[in-house]
C-alpha cells in the first residue's frame, strides 16, 4: 500500500482497522495520534517477523475517530471481539478454561459452568479452573445439597433459603475452614450407610478437592481476595508470558506462551491485556515486574496495578519469571510451528481448491442413534487454527420422513444460519458426500449465504478419504500435512458432535431401565413414576423413599441397579433376600 494514503488520515485519537486485498480486516489497533501510529508500520524500523508479513498484506484502511483514549478503547475491544483479525492476539488457548457459576435468578440458584465471565449481579463466578481441578465434582455437590432435598429437586426456594446457600457457597469456596473436610466425611458414610452411592462418591470426590485446594492456599495471601500476576520476557521478535489466577489466596492456574511482537513491546502488551480481560473480571489486583511501570498501559482500572519490590508478592513474579524463562525457547519454537504449520495448510487448501481466502472455515456434523437424540457439532478454524469459544451444538427435531443425515444436516446448518446470520464463512465443510453438499447449498440460497461447500468423504475403515466437490469432483489429498490437517478437524468436529450426544443421551439413559430389574414390570415401573414424577427422581430417591412405594428387597436392587458403576470404599455388600 502507497504511504501517502495516509496523509488523509487525522492526528487524533482513535481506532485504525488493516485490511487485506480482499477487505478483511487483519489487525485493529488504538492511538493516540492515528496517522503517526499507522505511519510507524511502514518506516522500515520495525524488525518483527510478524509486523513485516502484517504489511504486506495491508491493501487498504479504515479509521473511527474518539474524543479520547477511554472511548477508543472500548471500541477497540468491541471491534476485536466482533471480528477476530487474525494479527490480533486472541489467546484462543485460555478461552478453554470454563468458570463455576453460582446465581440467582428468577427466585431460583443457578448452579453452573460458564466460558464467558459477565458482570451481573447476585452471581459468583468461581475461576477460571483448568482440567483436574474438579470444576464437575464441585458444580455436582453444590447442586446435591442446594438443588435437591431428600432426593427430590426443590421446586419454591425462599428468599431467606436462597441468600443463606448463595453465602454459604462463597464461603465454601474460599477454602479456609479446616472442620469442612470433617464434614464431607460425615456426610460421605451416612450416604455410603444408606447406600445413597452416588451421594458418597460426591463427599468422597469433594473430600480430595478441598485438600488440594487448601494445600494450594498460601498463608500470606489470604488477606488478597483475586489477583492475577504476570510476567514477559522479550526474546528477538517474540514475547513469552508466563500468568498465575489466584482465587482467595489459592493458585488455580498458571501457563505460559509466547506471542510476535507487532510493532512494539508496548503495543503488543496492550494488545495482549485487551484480549486476555476480554472475557474475563478484572480482578482487584495485577501484579507487574517494576519495569513495566512506565509503560502507559490500557488496563481497564489502572489503580488495580501493583509493581511490587519485596515480600510474598515479588516472590510470586519470580517464580512465575523462572518458569517462563524455562519453557522460553520451547514455547517460541511452538508458536513457530503452530503458526507455520496453520498458515501453509491454508495456503494449501485454496489453490488445491482455486479460493482465494481461507481465513474462516466451518465443518457440521451430525451424530445420532437409531434416530434418537439427534445432535448437529459445528467447529469454526479461523487461519488453520480450531476457535475453541466459536464451537456450537444444536439439538435437532426427530424425522422420520427422510434419510436422517440428510435431514439433520440441514436442520444443523439453518440453526447456525440463525445464530450467525453476519458472519458468512468462506467454506463450508460437511462430514459426507453428494447428498449433504446438495442439501448444504438449498440451505445457503435460502437465506442469500455466497460461500463454497465441499464434502470430506470417510473410507470403508471410517478415515478420511477424499475432499469431493459441488461439481460431484473427487480429489485425493496427496500433501501429507495438509491430509493431516484435514483428517484432524474431521476427527475433532466427529468427537465434539459424539460428546454432545453422549452427554445428551445421559440425560435419559434411566429412562425404561428399570424394568430391566429382576421383580420390577411396567406397572410397577409406572407406579414410581407417578409418585416420583421422573426417572432423574427415582435415581435421586433414598433408600427409605422408595420404600415408601416398593418392598424393601426391590428398593434394595433399585439401589444397586442405578448404581453399580459407583466405586464405594467400605465395599457393601448388598443381600438380595433381606426382607
Amino acid at each position: 500500500m502507497n504511504i501517502e494514503k495516509l496523509n488523509v488520515v487525522p492526528n487524533k485519537p482513535g481506532v485504525y482497522f488493516w485490511l487485506n486485498e480482499y477487505d478483511e480486516i487483519i489487525y485493529i489497533g488504538k492511538a493516540k495520534n492515528l496517522q503517526k501510529r499507522m505511519k510507524q508500520y511502514f518506516l522500515g524500523s520495525i524488525n518483527s517477523y510478524k509486523t513485516t508479513k502484517l504489511v504486506q498484506e495491508i491493501a487498504n484502511f479504515e479509521f473511527t475517530i474518539f474524543s479520547n483514549e477511554k472511548e477508543a478503547l472500548i471500541f477497540e475491544q468491541l471491534s476485536i471481539q466482533k471480528h477476530k483479525p487474525k494479527y490480533n492476539i486472541l489467546l484462543l488457548d485460555d478461552n478453554k478454561y470454563p468458570y463455576l457459576r453460582i446465581k440467582i435468578v428468577n427466585h431460583k440458584l443457578l448452579i453452573d459452568k460458564a466460558f464467558i465471565y459477565k458482570k451481573e449481579p447476585n452471581a459468583i463466578y468461581y475461576g477460571p479452573l483448568p482440567l483436574g481441578y474438579g470444576i464437575t465434582d464441585l458444580k455436582k455437590y453444590f447442586e446435591s445439597k442446594y438443588l435437591y432435598k431428600n432426593g427430590l429437586k426443590i421446586e419454591y426456594f425462599s428468599d431467606k433459603y436462597l441468600q443463606n446457600a448463595f453465602m454459604e457457597i462463597k464461603e465454601i469456596l474460599h477454602f479456609k475452614d479446616k472442620k469442612f473436610i470433617h464434614q464431607l466425611e460425615e456426610h460421605m458414610n451416612d450416604a455410603a450407610n444408606n447406600f445413597m452411592f452416588e451421594q458418597a462418591n460426591i463427599f468422597k470426590t469433594m473430600i480430595e478437592l478441598v485438600s488440594k485446594m487448601q494445600q494450594n492456599q498460601i498463608i500470606e495471601l489470604q488477606n488478597y481476595e483475586n489477583f492475577d500476576a504476570f510476567c514477559f520476557i522479550k526474546k528477538d521478535q517474540y514475547i513469552v508470558y508466563s500468568c498465575s489466577n489466584y482465587r482467595f489466596g489459592t493458585l488455580l492456574n498458571t501457563f505460559t506462551a509466547a506471542m510476535s511482537e507487532i510493532l512494539n513491546f508496548e503495543e503488543t502488551i496492550n494488545a495482549f491485556f485487551n484480549a486476555y480481560y476480554l472475557k474475563k473480571p478484572v480482578p482487584e489486583t495485577i501484579l507487574l515486574f517494576k519495569d513495566l511501570e512506565p509503560l502507559n498501559l490500557d488496563i481497564k482500572n489502572k489503580t488495580k496495578i501493583k509493581f511490587p519490590e519485596k515480600g510474598i508478592l515479588l516472590k510470586v513474579l519470580n517464580n512465575l519469571k523462572n518458569n517462563a524463562l524455562s519453557k522460553l525457547d520451547i514455547e517460541i519454537n511452538k508458536l513457530n510451528i503452530l503458526e507455520a504449520k496453520s498458515l501453509l495448510n491454508i495456503e494449501k487448501l485454496q489453490k488445491l481448491l482455486h479460493i482465494k481466502s481461507l481465513k474462516d472455515i466451518v465443518i457440521i456434523d451430525n451424530s445420532h442413534l437409531q434416530n434418537t437424540n439427534p445432535i448437529s457439532g459445528i467447529i469454526r478454524i479461523i487461519d488453520g487454527k480450531i476457535y475453541k469459544n466459536e464451537k456450537r451444538y444444536f439439538n435437532l427435531e426427530v424425522n422420520h420422513s427422510r434419510k436422517a443425515d440428510i435431514e439433520y444436516m440441514k436442520q444443523g446448518i439453518e440453526k447456525f444460519i440463525n445464530l450467525n446470520q453476519n458472519k458468512i464463512p468462506n467454506l463450508i465443510i460437511v462430514d459426507g458426500a453428494k447428498a449433504q453438499i446438495t442439501e448444504i447449498r438449498k440451505v445457503l440460497k435460502k437465506y442469500n449465504w455466497n460461500c463454497n461447500i465441499i464434502g470430506l468423504v470417510k473410507n470403508s475403515k471410517h478415515k478420511t478419504d477424499h475432499i469431493l466437490t459441488e461439481q460431484n469432483k473427487k480429489i485425493f489429498i496427496k500433501d501429507v500435512d495438509l491430509y493431516n490437517f484435514l483428517a484432524n478437524i474431521q476427527i475433532e468436529v466427529d468427537k465434539y458432535a459424539k460428546s454432545k450426544f453422549a452427554k445428551k443421551s445421559n440425560n435419559s439413559s434411566f429412562q425404561g431401565s428399570l424394568i430391566q430389574i429382576k421383580g420390577i414390570g411396567e406397572k410397577l415401573e409406572q407406579k414410581l413414576l407417578n409418585h416420583f414424577g421422573s426417572y432423574n427422581k427415582i435415581y435421586n430417591a433414598t433408600l427409605e423413599e422408595l420404600k415408601e412405594i416398593v418392598s424393601q428387597n426391590v428398593a434394595f436392587k433399585i439401589k444397586n441397579f442405578l448404581n453399580k458403576d459407583i466405586i464405594n470404599d467400605k465395599n457393601h455388600n448388598i443381600n438380595e433376600n433381606r426382607d
